[in-house]
């Protein structure tokens, strides 16, 4: 039996950062925002959630394609990459 490998879609354009996301077992919402302004993000709204902060960096609607990587930033610190329109 022969199985077809699936296509990655790759980034034509360059990749940003969409969004950050704070593990809340490790970061507490002060904490998560000195990170942000001292690493040179933004954060103005924070989405919270059970297990996580989220910190919205681009609307994905407006400057984003369809493609999103997901990456590990730092001790408990994830970030959403996504394809630049």
């Amino acid at each position: 039996m022969v199985t077809k490998k699936k296509k990655i879609e790759r980034c034509s354009t360059s990749m940003m950062v969409q969004s950050i996301m704070f593990d809340r077992t490790k970061w507490t919402r002060l904490k998560a925002r000195k990170w942000l302004q001292g690493n040179g993000y933004r954060s103005i709204k924070v989405d919270s959630g059970k297990n996580q902060l989220r910190y919205q960096q681009q609307d994905p609607e407006n400057s984003c394609k369809g493609i999103f990587r997901l990456i590990k930033f730092g001790k408990g610190i994830k970030a959403t990459l996504c394809c630049r329109k």
